[in-house]
């Protein structure tokens, strides 16, 4: 039974650790057995790796053997210790004498093994000399072969530093290669070394056409100053990260808007920066999507016009360049006459169809700086830009009422409304937004108090008296070329027009809800050629299940006195789809009820079909961000959180306590400094930003992090607000982290070791090797690169025939070890 080291599984452990001990030989750990075969003059040294049950030869000479049973083996003993064994005569020691590797081949007598210690307590084999003869072993002798012991430590450690760094390259490499974004190698001063083949994709070019070019070459000319000033920023080493936003050429020479990542670089052996890392994404479909949720945050959906959001921040901007010395405005308060009639009698899409029709001609008007919005119903505003005095404002009013004078055709009928204007004037009635907007509502109040269809300038008498025409009440089905007439018959001139020419959906009910007229519009859409038939039938036979219910719900509310309207879908005899949103009426009757009731019906169709598809788009959007896995934040133009989804559940935090910079106590607080410092300096700028730092991951750990962020401006370039995620890199992190310290390690065991390590390129005859080389072989300056004739020269004259060919062997290819 052999001994058993102290630290077996510790040592066992390690072992396995460095991943040699299933490896095959390896011609360096050879030249280590021959340099002490030729020091101490032996016949057979050895490199042995102990395991658990055998020992194998990691480098030999002068014994053709892999390996032996640990039963048998001398480095067994030689691991108990940090000394070298010396066994002088192996028949006289009792451990040995009979061992069958004495009793029998290769005969063993001397043995001498200095223990492979990779830290204390860790011994994984030795390195031995042997020989045939007794012999003994001077302590000189002894230290030089703990010596050659700890260069094959420091060769089994590099060997695993080597794995690791081709399998990290190996790694790389291909994630690089097979990514979607494009990554791309850059010199400090931005010259691009490696491209990888997702530039096709994204910019047509192939890899190896861009490599040597620098990316500031295919930057859109608008966005190259500040791309450039970025690139320096990188490249001379003043900031580590960044992330920017700018429009690149294709080859076909189209312009792509990317996101670039940059990451600064070092030089490995001197620690100075050395260039960066860029990894470029195509957000074209992004900077889309942001343009279109732009547009539709700032403007009706209606009319196209600027709604009550964008009218402000352009009231906050003509305020500021008035307060900077700029030219005055005068500010229009807009209420369309008579709007609701028409809107209740002919029903909604003809009041949308009026609204559209009134836009275009306040558009119309209108100069190219001056700004019109609708804030909502019949209330439009204006901010006519000049020099805001009476004179231009007067005539600007003038024009506005002769274009909303003539009748409107909603196809056919002459619909006719007035308007009536307030108007206030910075800075004479103030540079405050509000009392500006409150001051040019009270005069559009005194407007419409003193007669509909005119204006009024607020603090002065200087008003536009409307019209006899103008001011006369007319309801929305006024035929001006001729006098309206009236009867007390139902179905009179003042309706038969109005029903028969309607594009709305007009039709009329008895109490009971049976069916009494159906406009021409209503039955081209309802695809009904022949009415009569469905004359005196339920009206609420054209509606089915839920739907049903609310049109019987409706009528009941109608015969109590009161109007009701609900939405519901009934399609076309052809199964033609169709939704509908109704408006019902009651017409004057007796004491007991209403003697007949008006439904207007609005195709709502294509609106319906629009709310799906924003609800569609809402979920995917949702389950984008959840997809993901990314928080998903929002904060205002100042920098305060507003929202964030995930992040209570990520970090055990209250909602509440994370708003504004409450996030910030999640936050490590070896980070909170830099990540403040990061956030303020974004923030500056104006631009998109990146940081990673740790947060706190419920109660008791902190997880690594990449925060991204990118404004959202308005049409000046102001930020408006700012959304970003945050996304955990912790796994990611930590590994970056362990194969820099492996490298690290890698390049201190190089500089380490008292070995020559050198590379030959044989073909053309150029040597690199680190210091130490030179140091071994005793070259001097000039003979820092040997040629193959000059190296054969320095070989002993006995030695020079073999070593050169066997050296010719390996390059023929013929042997592979040498």
């Amino acid at each position: 039974m052999y001994p058993v080291h102290p630290n077996e599984v510790g040592r066992l452990e390690a072992l396995r650790d460095l991943d040699v001990f299933d490896s095959p030989p390896e011609p360096r750990f050879d030249a280590l057995c021959r340099t002490a075969q030729a020091l101490f003059g032996v016949p057979i040294a050895l490199v042995s790796l102990v395991g658990e049950t055998e020992q194998r030869f990691k480098g030999q000479c002068g014994l053709a053997l892999s390996g032996s049973p640990r039963a048998v083996s001398f480095c067994t003993y030689a691991i108990l210790s940090d000394g070298v064994m010396v066994v002088e005569d192996a028949t006289r020691d009792a451990r040995f004498a009979v061992n069958p590797l004495v009793t029998g081949e290769p005969q063993i007598r001397f043995y001498a093994g200095a223990p492979l210690v990779l830290a204390p307590g860790l011994h994984l084999g030795s390195l031995c000399v042997i020989d045939r003869v007794p012999r003994t072993f001077t302590v000189e002798q002894q230290s030089q072969l703990r010596n050659l012991a700890e260069i094959a430590v420091t060769l089994l450690r590099m060997g695993r530093a080597e794995r690791q760094a081709r399998e990290s390259a190996a790694l790389y490499r291909l994630l690089a290669d097979n990514a979607t974004d494009v990554i791309v190698r850059c010199d400090r001063d931005g010259t691009r070394r490696y491209v990888s083949p997702a530039a096709k994709r994204l910019l047509g070019f192939e890899p190896e056409e861009l490599l040597g070019t620098k990316p500031i070459d295919f930057v859109h000319p608008h966005d190259a100053a500040a791309f450039a000033h970025l690139l320096h920023q990188v490249g001379c080493g003043q900031i580590e990260q960044a992330v920017s936003q700018q429009r690149y050429r294709r080859k076909d020479g189209s312009w792509v808007w990317v996101e670039v990542s940059f990451n600064r670089t070092y030089d490995p052996a001197l620690g100075a920066p050395d260039g960066y890392v860029a990894v470029i994404r195509d957000i074209a479909l992004r900077k889309e999507a942001e343009r279109q949720m732009a547009h539709m945050a700032r403007h009706d959906p209606l009319t196209g016009l600027p709604n009550r959001l964008h009218f402000r921040e352009q009231l906050a901007c003509a305020i500021a360049r008035t307060q900077r010395g700029g030219d005055g405005f005068a500010l229009f308060c807009l209420d369309l006459d008579r709007f609701k009639p028409v809107n209740d009698t002919l029903g909604h899409q003809a009041g949308d169809s009026l609204l559209c029709a009134v836009a275009q001609r306040l558009k119309g008007v209108l100069r190219a700086d001056d700004l019109v919005a609708r804030l909502g119903g019949d209330e439009f505003v204006i901010i006519q830009t000049g020099q805001g005095n009476v004179a231009e404002s007067v005539a600007l009013a003038e024009r506005l009422l002769a274009a909303i004078a003539a009748p409107v055709d909603l196809d056919g009928y002459p619909a006719s409304i007035g308007l009536s204007i307030g108007i206030a004037r910075a800075p004479d009635d103030g540079l405050d937004a509000d009392r500006l907007f409150s001051r040019a509502d009270q005069a559009l109040y005194r407007a419409k108090a003193a007669h509909r269809g005119g204006y009024h300038l607020y603090g002065s008498e200087a008003a536009g008296p409307a019209s006899a025409d103008q001011g006369q009440a007319l309801g929305p089905t006024t035929d001006r070329a001729r006098p309206a007439r009236s009867g007390p018959g139902l179905l009179g001139a003042l309706f038969s027009g109005l029903l028969a020419s309607s594009t709305d959906c007009v039709t009329l009910v008895d109490p009971g809800g049976h069916l009494l007229f159906m406009s021409a519009g209503n039955r081209t859409v309802m695809e009904i050629a022949d009415i009569e038939p469905l004359l005196g039938r339920s009206w609420l036979d054209f509606w089915h299940g839920a739907d049903r219910e609310a049109a019987r719900n409706a009528l009941a509310t109608v015969r109590a006195g009161d109007g009701a309207s609900f939405r519901g879908f009934c399609p076309t005899p052809s199964g033609q789809p169709k939704w509908w949103a109704v408006n019902l009426s009651p017409l004057p009757g007796d004491r007991s009820g209403p003697a007949r009731i008006l439904a207007v019906s609005r195709d709502i169709t294509a609106q319906v079909a629009l709310e799906a598809d924003l609800q569609t788009t809402a979920r995917r959007y949702q389950a984008l961000i959840e997809a993901t896995g990314a928080m998903v934040w929002r904060a205002d133009a100042a920098g305060g959180l507003v929202e964030i989804s995930g992040w209570a559940a990520y970090t055990g935090q209250d909602p509440d306590a994370s708003l504004g910079l409450g996030w910030l106590e999640a936050v490590h607080p070896d980070d909170q400094e830099a990540v403040t410092a990061t956030w303020h300096a974004t923030r500056a700028t104006a631009q998109a930003g990146m940081a990673t730092y740790r947060v706190r991951h419920g109660q008791d750990r902190y997880r690594w992090v990449l925060g991204r962020t990118v404004p959202l401006k308005d049409e000046a370039g102001q930020v408006r607000e700012w959304v970003g995620t945050i996304t955990d890199i912790h796994e990611r992190h930590e590994a970056a982290e362990t194969i820099r310290v492996q490298e690290e390690r890698y390049r201190l065991a190089v500089r380490a070791t008292q070995d020559g390590i050198w590379d030959w390129d044989v073909a053309s005859d150029d040597v690199s090797w680190i210091k130490s080389t030179g140091e071994v072989l005793t070259y001097t300056d000039d003979a820092s690169k040997p040629s193959r004739s000059r190296w054969g020269a320095r070989i002993h004259p006995e030695d020079r025939a073999r070593v050169l060919t066997g050296f010719a062997a390996a390059v023929e290819g013929t042997d592979d070890r040498w």
